[in-house]
């Protein structure tokens, strides 16, 4: 994956892979048939254990609109702590290769696609609860919820050294749950004790990002 990170997919070579692990060319091939093959397997990986567990997350909690949306967030940042290489790698190739057609472009596509349906989804409960502004339109919101989550790593990822990570976990939930709510959810937030959502930010070596 590191590989794929600093040279981009179509700027590594079979020769690149080989000789960062050390193997000969046939024994790769004996694992996989070809590069591409091994772009399907970084794929499956994150859309089984990112995709997949954040929609569980939300699924498994029995709460309202605001209980189901700690629980999405909570899985990121914590998934996001222990598993960014995944996370990073997979944004840097979909902008590489989102556009060029390919069946592997398709997929990632379609991967991502399911969480933004999945957030829609919970949007729309949301409205119904009274909690999410029923004016808004809940497809567009949820790709621009998915898009600054993709940002919003990204640039922890590059401040990581600086950056008060539990503060910005915050500051970003706010944010993102004061551009959805009616204005009477907005103000019983503000009053609102902070979640342990922002837990997931804390590093094994206990400092603040």
């Amino acid at each position: 994956m590191r590989l794929f990170l600093t040279n981009g997919f179509v700027g590594t070579s079979i020769k690149d892979l080989t000789d960062a692990v050390g193997i000969a060319r046939g024994t790769l091939y004996w694992h996989f048939s070809s590069k591409d093959q091994i772009l399907d397997h970084i794929l499956n990986r994150y859309s089984e254990q990112f995709i997949d567990g954040a929609i569980e997350a939300m699924n498994r909690c029995e709460g309202d609109f605001l209980a189901k949306f700690y629980a999405l967030y909570r899985f990121i940042m914590e998934f996001t702590r222990n598993n960014r290489e995944l996370l990073v790698v997979f944004d840097t190739l979909l902008g590489e290769i989102s556009r060029n057609g390919t069946d592997a472009a398709n997929k990632m596509k379609e991967i991502r696609s399911r969480l933004r349906v999945s957030i829609e989804a919970l949007l729309s409960t949301g409205q119904k609860e009274g909690a999410v502004d029923k004016d808004i339109d809940i497809g567009l919101h949820a790709h621009i919820i998915l898009a600054t989550f993709t940002g919003m790593l990204l640039n922890w990822f590059v401040y990581e050294e600086s950056l008060d990570a539990v503060a910005y976990s915050r500051a970003f939930r706010k944010q993102i749950l004061s551009g959805l709510g009616s204005k009477k959810e907005n103000d019983k937030r503000k009053s609102a004790t902070p979640g342990a959502a922002s837990k997931g930010l804390r590093t094994k070596r206990g400092n603040k990002k």
